[in-house]
């Protein structure tokens, strides 16, 4: 099970559910006394694993979703002008945060994500409708 792999979506306003209303999946599940759980809890903002063996749940993992990460400029891809930030998996993102520079764009300059090989331009807002991207762009138009 060291290469074990799922994905799965889950809809629902975060927003406004409650812990009652974990949504998740069993990937493993042996029977009624072994197997494992992984859930949203929308309530605590927590990607949660529990394992079951025996009857006895014996482990239990968190990820904390409120977190950022911070995202490098690509070497390989940019230059004085334009920054490339890759993503490792296509992400799902619905914001961004531009600490390393003023918050404001000149109007020369561009966000834009890729996505199957094109790129398409991105809201100047921190906060906006979410997409998939496989990397952004920064830059001259």
């Amino acid at each position: 099970m060291d290469a074990y792999e799922f994905s799965a979506q889950v809809y629902g306003d975060a927003r406004t559910a409650s812990s009652d209303e974990r949504r998740g999946i069993l990937p493993v599940y042996v029977d009624g006394n072994n197997w494992l759980r992984a859930a949203i809890d929308p309530e605590a903002h927590q990607f949660i694993v529990t394992r079951q063996r025996d009857g006895e749940q014996d482990e239990r993992w968190s990820v904390d979703l409120t977190k950022t990460k911070r995202l490098y400029p690509d070497a390989t891809y940019s230059d004085s002008f334009t920054k490339r930030y890759t993503f490792r998996v296509p992400t799902l993102i619905g914001g961004l945060k531009r600490d390393d520079m003023d918050q404001s764009l000149p109007e020369s300059w561009r966000l834009t994500y890729e996505r199957n090989g094109t790129w398409w331009a991105l809201p100047t807002d921190t906060a906006f409708a979410p997409v998939v991207a496989e990397a952004l762009r920064q830059g001259l138009v």
